[in-house]
């Protein structure tokens, strides 16, 4: 799995690990838009995102960002919007390797 993050958020990361642990990096704030599935939905979509796609009524073996999309609002009713990042083009067992699922 690769991250793309600036260097100097890096650092700050690096610096909290080194002066107070990982808890120091738990309490640090976070960026963006709060999480709209609770840690136990997003452990529970990852288990379903082993399944093949076409165990979902996809029409093929690969997992899309509009595919997780649909499968995030079937699942738990909340609307994402898709952009051109994500799990574009992924097979499961790529997931699987890459998220270590």
């Amino acid at each position: 799995m690769r991250l793309e993050l600036r260097g100097s958020r890096a650092y700050t990361w690096k610096a909290a690990l080194d002066e107070g642990g990982i808890d120091a990096l738990r309490e640090m704030p976070t960026r963006g838009r709060p999480a709209r599935l609770d840690d136990e939905q997003l452990q529970a979509l990852g288990r379903v995102l082993l399944d093949r796609p076409t165990d979902h009524a996809f029409g093929t073996g690969l997992w899309t960002l509009k595919r997780v999309g649909v499968l995030i609002e079937r699942l738990y009713g909340v609307s994402v919007r898709t952009g051109s990042q994500g799990f574009c083009g992924m097979r499961h067992s790529q997931m699987s390797a890459d998220f270590g699922w």
